[in-house]
């Protein structure tokens, strides 16, 4: 079985009398455990930046800013959604989803000194950073929540990683709305700057929860499967692959979908 994201494609393989067949597994290399740490990075890293956004301004009295800094961050994070691929097949997985998520507290932190001190220039600094991490982060966690659980497991697995993924906006509204539930609050415009405190020291956690992905050839399936990434031999050759990848018919009839999905952002 295959999947394929952008071109980073991951495939496996099962090892002659091996497949179904019990053996002894080391539990932070199964795939439970790495449909964890994807999700949990998108629950600290994505999960709390759409709770953020939702606020509007990002907390802000005015919208200029953060508008632009939003154009930034969709404007990287697709560019980078396009060449993730190859760069995940030159790094390693565990690297890209890493770097996947060290832009969001660096944004986070860009409307904090705005909130708290009138400063632009770290907003859009943030966004720069947020948008080139984002688009890394949505090429590397497809990759790994379509290819490393068992075929049989895939639809659960992706059910944990969403679920984690849907928790992040929940818990910063219920931050949100803890720290700002008060009639001084509603009086002021912009939010708590604590807030943004919490969610800055939340997301500074995923990069260090990234770290622990297993690399594809570490991870242990139930069945004795194993995970293989094809990457092509040159930067060069990823990018070839990518464009035919990208010509498909499948692929083009799938674009407006994936245009839609991005409105409720």
């Amino acid at each position: 079985m295959a999947s394929l994201k952008h071109d980073t494609v991951v495939e496996t393989a099962a090892p002659a009398g091996l497949q179904n067949k019990p053996q002894h597994r080391t539990w932070h290399h199964t795939t439970l455990f790495n449909a964890f740490v994807i999700g949990g990075v998108g629950f600290l890293a994505p999960g709390l930046w759409n709770a953020m956004s939702s606020l509007g301004a990002g907390g802000a009295q005015e919208p200029y800013l953060v508008n632009a800094a939003n154009a930034l961050v969709f404007g990287l994070m697709g560019f980078l959604c396009l060449f993730g691929g190859p760069i995940a097949n030159r790094i390693g997985l565990s690297w890209t989803l890493t770097l996947g998520a060290v832009g969001y507290p660096i944004y986070s932190a860009g409307l904090y000194c705005n909130n708290r001190f009138g400063n632009e220039w770290l907003v859009l600094v943030g966004a720069v950073t947020c948008g080139i991490s984002a688009g890394l982060f949505w090429a590397s966690e497809g990759a790994v929540a379509l290819g490393y659980p068992e075929p049989g497991k895939r639809g659960r697995y992706m059910n944990i990683w969403l679920w984690f993924r849907t928790g992040g906006p929940l818990l910063g509204g219920a931050i949100v709305l803890a720290l700002n539930n008060d009639e001084n609050a509603k009086s002021k415009g912009k939010i708590n700057p604590k807030v943004y405190l919490i969610f800055i020291a939340l997301q500074c956690v995923a990069a260090p929860v990234a770290l622990l992905l297993s690399p594809p050839e570490k991870v242990q399936r139930a069945d004795g499967s194993a995970v293989i990434i094809k990457a092509e031999k040159s930067f060069k050759a990823e990018l070839r692959a990518l464009l035919e990848a990208s010509k498909r018919k499948d692929v083009l009839l799938l674009l407006p979908i994936f245009w839609a999905a991005y409105f409720n952002q």
